[in-house]
């Protein structure tokens, strides 16, 4: 029996750690690095989740390279040019002409229109029975 026997019979080595610990040298620690790891990468998200939360905070985004040019949306000069186009585009609402055109491509629409161009051509109602369905041709 030699004495690296009688030495590993009295204080076993535990494998490779073992034998490395026997020689004065450390042994990597892979649990403790990955948890570093972890906690950094974790501390940039928790940076990137508050920088963007700071720019929702704003309300807008901007691209880079346009972070330096004055916004012209929100101009008083503009607000006043819309009040004037809302107030002459008043006779073009939008209940006017929803009334006007309510049998708007339901059934029997149809009729109604036929009916409106055969009057123009003072066609009488007996006529207009016959000739229903082609009234595209009295259309003007």
């Amino acid at each position: 029996m030699s004495g690296s026997d009688a030495r590993n019979l009295i204080a076993p080595l535990n494998g490779l750690r073992g034998e490395l610990a026997a020689r004065g040298k450390t042994v990597k620690n892979h649990a403790a690095e990955n948890r570093k790891a972890l906690k950094q990468m974790q501390a940039k998200n928790d940076m990137r989740q508050m920088e963007s939360d700071a720019m929702k905070s704003r309300g807008y985004s901007k691209m880079k390279q346009f972070q330096g040019v004055e916004s012209r949306v929100f101009k008083q000069e503009a607000l006043d040019y819309d009040a004037v186009q809302a107030r002459d585009n008043e006779e073009n609402d939008a209940p006017l002409y929803a009334q006007k055109h309510r049998n708007f491509l339901k059934k029997g629409s149809g009729d109604y229109r036929t009916s409106e161009q055969m009057a123009k051509l003072k066609i009488s109602k007996s006529q207009q029975e016959v000739r229903k369905g082609y009234f595209y041709d009295f259309i003007i």
